[in-house]
C-alpha cells in the first residue's frame, strides 16, 4: 500500500494538525509513506511563464522544449506522486474560511487536465479512480450548526479529489480550538485523533485471501 502525506504545518511543534498527521503516521508505520511539507517548500504558485507553458502543453498538445518544460517539473513531481498513491492524505489548518495559500498552489499544480482528469463526450472526467483521499483540518473557530457555510476548506478540498476521480474520501476536522475552553477543545482533538485511527483501521486492514 502506497500513500502519500501532504501537510501544511506552519506552526512546527506548536502544530496541532500535527496531532492528527502524527495519529495518521502511527497507523502506517509499516507502510510506505512519502511525505510533501509544503511549509518548508511552498508550491510556486501559477505566474504568466508557468500558464501558458501548462496551457500550451496540456490543452494544445503542443511540445515544450527543456526552458519551458523546467516551469513545470515542480507540478508534475507533485501529479507524479498522486498518481502513485493508493491513498493521499492532505493535512492542513483553516486559514480564514479555507485553504492556506500553500495548498491552494498544490491543489493548483495537480489538478491537470490529461494527468488527472479530461473532458470527453459526457462532461468531466477524473482519471484517478480506485484512491483514497483523507482530509485532516483543524480550526480555531467553530465551523457547525449556522456556521457550517463559513467553512469552504473542506467542500473545495473534497471537490479537488472527486474531480480527480478519488472513490472514497473522508474528512476529519477538529474545529473550535480557540473558541472552546482548553478541556473541550482538547476533547475535540482528541475525538479528531480517534477519528484518523478508526479510517487508519479500516483502510489499512490486511485483506484476508483463500486459495
Amino acid at each position: 500500500m502506497k500513500m502519500l502525506l501532504i501537510h501544511y504545518l506552519p506552526r512546527g511543534a506548536r502544530s496541532r494538525t500535527r496531532r492528527l498527521v502524527d495519529a495518521w503516521r502511527r497507523e502506517a508505520k509499516d507502510h510506505d509513506l512519502k511525505e510533501t511539507d509544503l511549509a518548508a517548500s511552498p508550491p510556486a504558485a501559477f505566474n504568466v511563464e508557468s500558464l501558458a507553458a501548462y496551457e500550451y502543453r496540456n490543452y494544445l498538445g503542443e511540445a515544450l522544449d527543456d526552458e519551458r518544460a523546467a516551469l513545470l517539473a515542480e507540478s508534475d513531481r507533485f501529479v507524479a506522486d498522486v498518481e502513485a498513491a493508493d491513498i493521499v492524505v492532505l493535512a492542513f489548518p483553516v486559514f480564514n474560511f479555507s485553504v492556506p495559500a500553500a495548498v491552494k498552489a498544490w491543489m493548483d499544480a495537480v489538478t491537470q487536465k490529461g494527468r488527472t482528469w479530461t473532458l470527453n463526450e459526457s462532461g468531466y472526467c477524473g482519471l484517478l479512480r480506485g484512491k483514497k483521499a483523507l482530509i485532516l483540518m483543524t480550526a480555531g473557530g467553530r465551523y457547525d450548526g449556522p456556521r457550517s457555510a463559513w467553512d469552504h476548506a473542506a467542500p473545495l478540498a473534497r471537490h479537488i479529489f472527486e474531480f480527480m476521480g478519488f472513490d472514497d474520501i473522508r474528512v476529519v476536522r477538529a474545529d473550535g480550538l480557540n473558541s472552546e475552553p482548553a478541556p473541550m477543545a482538547e476533547s475535540r482533538l482528541s475525538c479528531a485523533e480517534g477519528e484518523v485511527r478508526q479510517i487508519a483501521a479500516e483502510w489499512l486492514a490486511p485483506i484476508d485471501t483463500f486459495a
